[in-house]
């Protein structure tokens, strides 16, 4: 539920109320579905909501100037860095977000690619190989394994911490470096370059 954030602070029925007693809605609330809409197409149709929910699309300034009725600008996902939120705040409109609605898939897919780029068993192929009958020598299906490898990871929040524990699951030397440390098990560094720096002078490999 994109909206669980916002029920659980009390915030979507607050500005549910806002928007239903106001004068434009006349004590109806109506919904409307379109996600082929492209920013521009926003920008010229925002004039009659009262609230905007977008997930990658971009709200531009020059659609928060056009939304004379706009009240409550809402993202569905991490951050606000597709909102004009200087000039929403300007206007008085309310920008809300939904975090960890999809860390975890995040997360999964951040590992799914950690596994292909180091691993590197050739999964695809040699399945695809096996069921036209003709596998090739075992030897070009070799990879890697993710246990014992270092893995640096920029930025310990809601997905990097989920990364961080997959990780650590498969056996890999995790380091992170945060803004601040947390009191996890992992080698904390307090900037990118230390991390990276590290990681040489261990003699890691580079990947």
């Amino acid at each position: 539920d994109p909206f669980k954030k916002l029920e659980a602070e009390g915030l979507l029925h607050l500005h549910y109320d806002a928007i239903k007693s106001s004068d434009n809605a006349k004590g109806e609330l109506h919904c409307y579905y379109n996600p082929e809409m492209s920013s521009s197409d926003i920008e010229r149709e925002i004039v009659s909501y009262e609230a905007i929910l977008v997930r990658p699309k971009e709200i531009t300034p020059l659609a928060i100037q056009n939304g004379a009725n706009l009240k409550l600008i809402i993202r569905g996902g991490s951050g606000v860095n597709t909102i004009a939120v200087k000039q929403a705040k300007d206007k008085g409109c309310i920008v809300e977000n939904t975090p960890n609605q999809n860390s975890i898939a995040t997360a999964e897919f951040t590992f799914l690619s950690i596994m292909e780029l180091l691993c590197n068993r050739h999964f695809h192929k040699a399945t695809t190989d096996t069921y036209a009958g003709s596998p090739g020598a075992i030897e070009q299906y070799a990879g890697s394994e993710l246990y014992g490898k270092t893995i640096g990871i920029v930025g310990y929040g809601n997905i990097g911490s989920k990364v961080a524990n997959r990780c650590a699951a498969f056996g890999m030397n995790v380091r992170y470096t945060s803004r601040t440390m947390k009191a996890v098990e992992y080698e904390f560094y307090s900037s990118v370059e230390e991390l990276v720096s590290s990681n040489l002078e261990n003699g890691a490999t580079r990947w």
